[in-house]
């Protein structure tokens, strides 16, 4: 995993905190006092036409100037999408091509972090015929407190942006949900190793389901679905 540059993207409601400003300001700081070289963008969007535009502009940046940007979302959610700011809903269905160009753009090298409650089911849009729309996420696979999602991501990218060892970060992330609520849903899917496994197809609703609660990026983590089943790694 490669990045010069983070956007977290914000969709809230009115009276939500602006979970994403702090984030953004947190990793400004963490920049500065590192003497890194990275550009970190807060963008706020209200309805689907701003995030599908906010996307797109993304996408021509990386394009044009080389961008290798996380993309950090902060966004109501659930199993089947997100909820933006203004009640709109974006399937994850919709998401993925906006995403596979970027990801195309960045040479397979978009990393996705996401504050976002069952996140962690963008996987299931994964599919060998298409263009995959990440390199790898992280995020949770059930409904999260809004405090975990904040106050997880900041040592998250606290551990990263110091040791470069997304390991150790996503083992930060994971302690500090285990530390408030006892328990971590947190996920790390790769897009490669996804699309390596067979596919196969059953009656049955698609659920996540647990074999381990650690995944690595070093390994790429492995992912695989069968009988409609996205594995938790």
């Amino acid at each position: 995993m490669e990045f010069n540059h983070i956007y977290i993207v914000e969709s809230l409601f009115d009276e939500d905190e602006s979970t994403g400003t702090r984030l953004a300001e947190r990793l400004r700081s963490s920049v500065a006092n590192n003497n890194k070289q990275l550009k970190i963008d807060f963008l706020e969007v209200e309805n689907a036409k701003s995030f599908f535009a906010t996307l797109e502009k993304i996408s021509e940046r990386a394009g044009k100037e080389g961008l290798w940007p996380i993309l950090h979302l902060e966004i109501h959610g659930h199993k089947g999408g997100l909820e933006l700011g203004s009640g709109e809903i974006v399937e994850w269905k919709e998401l993925a091509p906006k995403l596979s160009k970027i990801n195309y753009r960045t040479r397979n090298n978009l990393f996705l972090t996401l504050a976002v409650c069952s996140g962690a089911w963008l996987a299931q849009v994964l599919n060998a015929t298409q263009p995959a729309p990440f390199w790898g996420l992280v995020g949770p696979d059930q409904p999260e407190w809004n405090g975990v999602l904040l106050d997880g991501y900041e040592p998250f990218y606290d551990e990263l942006l110091n040791s470069l060892d997304g390991d150790k970060a996503l083992e930060a992330l994971r302690q500090k949900a285990k530390d408030q609520i006892g328990n971590s849903n947190f996920l790390f899917f790769s897009a490669e190793r996804a699309l390596s496994r067979t596919l196969l197809r059953s009656n049955g609703e698609r659920r996540l389901t647990s074999q381990s609660d650690r995944a690595s990026f070093r390994s790429s983590g492995v992912v695989s679905v069968a009988g409609q089943i996205l594995e938790r790694m």
